[in-house]
């Protein structure tokens, strides 16, 4: 028992760092909202409507160039209602998941 304990607390060991939370200042910068207002979360690009109803972002949104949004913003909103059509017709529900 002693041995295995001497083992594992060797001093070539690497201490983790312990993470710390945010500094109150961070925190007065961030956006508040109030019961019953709504927050735009256009920074996060278009909800996307998978074939199985599921839906999903586009996880590189915010990567992509003006340009690329535009056209991302012109065709999923289109691609979206002919998927959720074909689901109501198919008597699927659209589940949305926020990430």
């Amino acid at each position: 028992f002693f041995l295995l304990f001497a083992v594992m607390n060797t001093p070539e060991e690497k201490q983790e760092e312990t993470l710390a939370l945010p500094c109150p200042s961070d925190a007065d910068n961030a956006d508040t909202i109030q019961g019953g207002e709504s927050y735009a979360l256009d920074s996060l690009g278009p909800i996307v409507i998978n074939e199985d109803g599921t839906t999903s972002r586009i996880t590189n949104w915010s990567n992509m160039t003006e340009e690329e949004q535009k056209r991302v913003m012109r065709i999923i909103p289109k691609r979206n209602e002919k998927r959720r059509a074909k689901l109501l017709a198919e008597n699927k529900d659209v589940e949305v998941h926020v990430q």
